[in-house]
């Protein structure tokens, strides 16, 4: 008996999503607009709800909270960084939803998917900040490495008492 409007809106609350190619958010979320505006009915533009769409343009791999792996505890804080000088960072991209990838990268979740890049950082100060903020980056690493290590931290762990009894843990697919 729940509007088809609400039911499409609390769909698209369960689906958030961080890329750093603008084009690709600008897809994702035409896509989703499309997906809710046929789940709730609505034929026309004009007649179409205001949906929430919780996708963001950014570095998934610098902003955020960091969570210990296998636990819902924060580990450290998460800023993203901007290049001053020759070795102080304190913001790499002039991400365009800063503030709603902080917020995204700031939670945990029961499913993480994603297509990591499988290739090599090719900026030196970028492959050093990525270096410096996840312990599984080694000499010339790839970038899945790193988003590796990210998909299981942003999943929510199990077994550290923060989640409900008979909750499961969260899963990670990669492509």
């Amino acid at each position: 008996g729940t509007n088809s409007r609400e039911l499409a809106q609390r769909v698209l609350d369960a689906v958030c999503g961080v890329d750093l190619n603008p084009f690709a958010v600008a897809i994702a979320r035409f896509r989703l607009l499309v997906a809710a505006l046929r789940a709730s009915g609505t034929e026309r533009l004009k007649d179409a709800p205001a949906f929430r769409i919780q996708l963001a343009t950014g570095d998934s791999l610098l902003p955020g909270t960091r969570w210990q792996i296998g636990t819902s505890r924060r580990a450290e804080p998460g800023v993203q960084r901007k290049l001053i000088g020759e070795d102080r960072l304190e913001h790499f991209y002039a991400s365009e939803d800063g503030e709603a990838v902080g917020r995204l990268l700031s939670r945990q979740y029961h499913a993480v998917v994603g297509n990591p890049p499988y290739i090599v950082a090719k900026d030196r100060a970028q492959s050093e900040a990525y270096r410096d903020r996840y312990g599984s980056c080694h000499m010339k690493y790839s970038l899945a490495v790193p988003f590796m290590e990210r998909f299981f931290e942003l999943a929510l762990a199990m077994g550290d008492g923060l989640n409900s009894p008979g909750d499961q843990a969260g899963f990670v697919g990669m492509i």
